[in-house]
C-alpha cells in the first residue's frame, strides 16, 4: 500500500458546508479538515504524514494543535480520545494537557474519562506528564496516584474538585514509590489544594521527588509556611522569600 491508500483508508476531507450552527467551524481554509474514516492503530500514525490538517469529530470538536469545542465536555472527551491513541512505538516522552484560553479558569477536565490515563500509563509508563491550569476528577486523582510504577508529573495552575482528598487518599495508600510529584503556581499564588489535605500529602512517604511553588502560602499563616520542610519526600524543592519568615513563624515550630 502507497502512502497515500493508507492516508485515504483513514481520513476522507470534509467540505466546510458540513458545519451547522451545532459544530464548530475551522477559521478560514488555510488548513484542509478531515474526519477519520477509522481509529487510527495509535497517534503516530496521524503524526508520520506531516501535514497541516483539521481533524473533525463528530461531537463538533476540531483539533489541529489545539482542541476546540462549544462546552468543556465535548472537548475533554476529544482530548481522551487523543490520549487513548498514544501507543508504543512512538517517539512521544512528554505529554502536556493545557488550558490555554482562560488564564484564571481552569478548564474543567473531569469528563474525560479517567481510563485514558490508565491506558496511556500501561502504553508509556517513562512518560512525562504535566496538567496545566485543569479541573481533575476524584476519578481522574485516583487513576493518576495509583500507577504501579513511578511516574514524573506536574500539576500547573490545577485544582481537584474533592480538594485534592481523592489523589492524596490513594498517595497514602501506595507501598511503591510514586516518583516525581511538581506544583507550579504560574498563573494564581498558592496551589489549589484544601491545608489539612496539604498536610496530609507532606506526610506521604512513597514520593521521590517533591517540586513546590515559592511560598506555598500566604506569609501570616504561621503553620504552613514553614510545613514544607517537613515532609517525608525523598528530596523536597521549595524556595521562600527570607523576608517573608517572620519571628512568628520561627516561634511556632520550635
Amino acid at each position: 500500500m502507497t502512502q497515500n491508500s493508507d492516508f485515504d483508508s483513514l481520513f476522507e476531507e470534509v467540505s466546510l458546508s458540513r458545519f451547522n450552527l451545532g459544530q464548530v467551524a475551522p477559521d478560514g481554509a488555510s488548513s484542509p479538515t478531515y474526519k477519520l474514516l477509522r481509529e487510527p492503530n495509535s497517534l503516530d500514525e496521524i503524526l508520520k504524514y506531516e501535514r497541516r490538517m483539521i481533524i473533525w469529530r463528530d461531537n463538533g470538536t476540531r483539533c489541529e494543535l489545539t482542541i476546540v469545542g462549544s462546552t468543556e465536555d465535548t472537548i475533554s472527551q476529544t482530548a481522551a480520545f487523543f490520549i487513548s491513541l498514544m501507543r508504543p512505538p512512538t517517539s512521544i516522552s512528554r505529554l502536556s494537557i493545557s488550558n490555554e484560553f482562560y488564564d484564571h479558569h481552569p478548564f474543567n477536565f473531569s469528563a474525560a474519562d479517567s481510563r485514558c490515563f490508565v491506558d496511556l500509563f500501561e502504553a508509556l509508563p517513562s512518560l512525562q506528564l504535566a496538567l496545566k491550569n485543569l479541573t481533575l476528577s476524584a476519578a481522574q486523582s485516583n487513576v493518576l496516584a495509583t500507577r504501579l510504577h513511578p511516574i514524573a508529573m506536574t500539576i500547573c495552575d490545577s485544582n481537584f474538585v474533592d480538594g485534592g482528598n481523592a489523589f492524596v487518599s490513594a498517595l497514602q495508600g501506595r507501598e511503591s514509590s510514586f516518583g516525581s510529584l511538581t506544583f507550579q503556581c504560574d498563573l494564581r499564588e498558592v496551589i489549589d489544594m484544601d491545608d489539612d489535605i496539604f498536610k496530609r500529602l507532606l506526610e506521604v512517604d512513597t514520593i521521590k521527588h517533591l517540586i513546590l511553588p515559592y511560598q506555598y502560602v500566604d506569609p501570616r499563616s504561621h503553620e504552613l509556611i514553614l510545613a514544607p520542610f517537613s515532609t517525608k519526600a525523598d528530596f523536597l524543592n521549595y524556595h521562600i522569600w527570607s523576608d517573608t519568615i517572620t519571628a512568628a513563624n520561627l516561634e511556632f515550630w520550635s
